[in-house]
């Protein structure tokens, strides 16, 4: 997958395991889709979707705190 997508922009490639998720530019999508295509590769999707750079977990108690806040 990371040498079929490299020349198309693909920022990332992540393997999960069963799914192996292509991350890049949304300007780029039609052409790493199109190289996964042509790599004779199968896909489930190729859209766009907001990827956050950060996540944080937070627990209950402090759930709760930032709800009642002002």
């Amino acid at each position: 997958m990371m040498e079929a997508t490299l020349d198309a922009n693909a920022e990332e490639v992540r393997d999960d395991g069963d799914v192996i998720t292509v991350l890049c530019d949304p300007s780029d999508l039609v052409e790493v889709r199109k190289a996964v295509q042509e790599a004779g590769l199968d896909y489930d999707s190729a859209e766009v979707q907001f990827v956050p750079q950060y996540t944080q977990s937070v627990d209950a108690e402090t759930a709760r705190e930032d709800l009642q806040a002002p």
